[in-house]
């Protein structure tokens, strides 16, 4: 499947990027958390994962106890494309209007030192449906 065109992105000036990051779209390899995932980001490294879905918050602790430098803040990208879905396949949601992508692990292609295996790409959006109704 081809996905539509549509992003910019770029990498951070490594051990530059800091604050509260809040994660309520699609995430590579774990999916779309049912409460938005929150990391805690110094130095442009995650030094904590603060809370959201259980499941995809103990995959994201595990996998930066297990592979090396997968806690570095490697890309940041904005969608521009209005055709795109908000389907839960980050390969879509990442470049539709609105929406803002952050990569932890290796950030090579952006001219960081290739320094971890994994490059996960993680979905925020202000314009996503939500999943939850009110009555």
């Amino acid at each position: 499947m081809a996905w539509s065109d549509g992003e910019v992105s770029l990498g951070p000036v490594i051990g530059t990027t800091h604050g509260k990051l809040v994660i309520d779209g699609p995430i590579c390899y774990y999916g779309c958390p049912t409460i938005p995932v929150e990391l805690k980001i110094e130095e442009g490294r995650i030094v904590e994962v603060m809370g959201g879905d259980p499941k995809i918050c103990k995959e994201i602790r595990r996998q930066i106890a297990e592979v090396k430098d997968s806690d570095n803040i490697a890309e940041i990208g904005i969608g521009l494309n209005p055709a795109c879905m908000f389907n839960g396949d980050f390969e879509e949601e990442k470049k539709a209007r609105g929406t803002c992508h952050i990569a932890m692990g290796n950030g090579f292609y952006y001219g960081q030192p290739a320094r971890s295996t994994v490059h996960i790409d993680m979905v925020r959006s202000t314009t996503r449906p939500s999943p939850l109704t009110a009555s």
